[in-house]
């Protein structure tokens, strides 16, 4: 059994599975526009949080907080993000 097809000379993945990975690598693409776009001055990890989801809870809170550092960190290191540190030590990203 071959868990691959060739369709126009490109490998995909013929499982069930190939269809919720693109899913999901669609949602993270959504999620990082969003992040984009709710950055619209200088912000920390926690304010995009709260800019992204204004009705958490805070154990909801808590549970993304490493989520949206994540893909703050992560545009970052495309150059779609700058990050500068405040005085406190709390990274501020801004659009680049």
């Amino acid at each position: 059994h071959t868990r691959f097809r060739n369709v126009t000379g490109v490998q995909t993945c013929a499982l069930p599975i190939c269809a919720r990975i693109h899913a999901l690598r669609n949602r993270t693409h959504e999620k990082l526009d969003g992040l984009l776009a709710a950055c619209t001055q200088p912000m920390t990890i926690h304010a995009l949080l709260l800019a992204l989801h204004p009705r958490l809870r805070p154990i909801q809170a808590v549970l993304l907080l490493d989520q949206t550092a994540a893909l703050a960190e992560y545009l970052a290191g495309t150059g779609d993000l700058s990050e500068n540190v405040r005085e406190d030590g709390a990274g501020l990203f801004t659009r680049a």
